[in-house]
């Protein structure tokens, strides 16, 4: 299987895309990479997003170093990551020159985690970068421990009992 390599800009435009998207789900703000900080914050949550393509089955890199920083920033809050599973009815290759990617984006997955779900994956240590966790899906705990919303193009999963089920629309 060959991976695309996102040199052309498409990741952060799909991080957009779904930042944007989410933020009218959840109703909590998407700030992204502003300040290098979390991506959805207010007085009451701190949310991390992770982006993959769901026909792709890998992991999400989620950086040590930014995970310890954020709970210290956002002490206090409901800490969640939002990991992204979404579908597209193109290649990556064929929305190069697109910056709309919305109307491409067939269907999304999000499951919302507890904050330290990712605690149970050793801390790796490449040799250009990190340090990085690396969750995949297979290790998500049974859906049956999420309530479930569904939408035309979208099926959201959030800790059953979390403050969070209470935000999403």
């Amino acid at each position: 299987m060959k991976h695309y390599k996102y040199s052309d800009g498409f990741k952060t435009r799909i991080e957009n895309a779904n930042g944007k998207w989410l933020e009218t789900v959840i109703n909590v703000p998407f700030v992204g990479r502003v300040g290098g900080g979390i991506d959805f914050t207010n007085e009451q949550f701190g949310i991390e997003m992770k982006n993959r393509m769901k026909k792709y089955n890998h992991s999400w890199a989620c950086n040590e170093d930014d995970r310890k920083r954020f709970e210290g920033l956002h002490h206090g809050k409901d800490m969640y990551w939002a990991f992204v599973l979404y579908e597209l009815s193109r290649d990556v290759k064929d929305l190069r020159r697109i910056k709309n990617l919305e109307p491409f984006i067939d269907f999304r997955e999000v499951w919302f985690l507890n904050w330290d779900f990712i605690l149970q994956f050793p801390v790796s240590y490449p040799s250009s970068s990190g340090p990085f966790r690396y969750p995949k899906e297979i290790n998500f705990p049974a859906e049956s421990n999420f309530e479930v919303k569904r939408g035309e193009r979208y099926r959201i999963l959030t800790p059953i009992g979390s403050q969070l089920n209470q935000k999403i629309k």
